[in-house]
């Protein structure tokens, strides 16, 4: 899983420049910690009014925002990131956030792991929250 993880970090286009700017050292730290998800169709992943403790890389295909009603709000596209506020400033989920696709991958970081990036690397972390 951990070469999976490292693999979709690095090549997948819209998520490999998330990370610019780490070695090829730091890379394979977050993929050791890295968690890669494969959802079911229709799985919320986070609720509404819930502050999740990790951060949510897209890799492929995309998630969707319902509000309290259901309503579709917005997706979050390969390259997104689900949880980076919750991650900044503590803020719980407006939205709920479920799988639509068939084909998603994620590639999921505890908030741990990035509050260390953070800190080593604050470059790119200005980077993943533009």
């Amino acid at each position: 899983e951990k070469k999976v993880a490292l693999e979709l970090l690095t090549h997948t286009v819209e998520v490999a420049t998330l990370f610019n700017g780490l070695t090829s050292h730091e890379m394979h730290i977050l993929a050791e910690h890295a968690e890669v998800c494969y959802p079911e169709p229709g799985e919320v992943l986070a609720q509404l009014g819930t502050v999740i403790d990790w951060l949510g890389i897209v890799c492929a295909g995309h998630l969707q925002c319902l509000s309290e009603e259901g309503e579709k709000l917005f997706m979050i596209p390969a390259g997104g990131l689900v949880g980076e506020m919750c991650l900044l400033i503590q803020q719980k989920l407006s939205w709920e956030v479920c799988m639509s696709d068939k084909e998603v991958v994620m590639v999921v970081l505890p908030h741990q792991v990035i509050a260390r990036m953070n800190t080593e690397h604050p470059d790119v972390a200005i980077q993943l929250m533009q």
